[in-house]
């Protein structure tokens, strides 16, 4: 897939353009991370090493204990965005 857009939509919120997850002025709904990431197949580890973060900070996003700031929640939803892209074409 082509680069990673975040289109505006209403309401403060941008829409990417590979998955169609909705942002929020403040960044991802990161309510969704642990859905997104048992989908696919990814453990905490592996997705702190893709978004060079600790393992301790996705798990704390993910129960809600933090919020990525706003560059490492662009970061989280490109990996994501290109996992999801990649699994997408391996079941085609």
């Amino acid at each position: 897939p082509g680069p990673i857009t975040l289109a505006r939509t209403p309401h403060n919120r941008s829409l990417c353009n590979i998955c169609g997850y909705v942002w929020y002025a403040s960044g991802m709904d990161i309510t969704l991370l642990a859905e997104r990431r048992k989908r696919l197949g990814v453990t905490q580890a592996e997705l702190a090493r893709l978004v060079h973060v600790s393992r301790v900070t996705v798990g704390r996003w993910e129960t809600g204990e933090s919020q990525p700031i706003h560059l490492a929640a662009q970061w989280l939803e490109t990996v994501l965005c290109r996992l999801e892209a990649e699994q997408a074409a391996e079941a085609v």
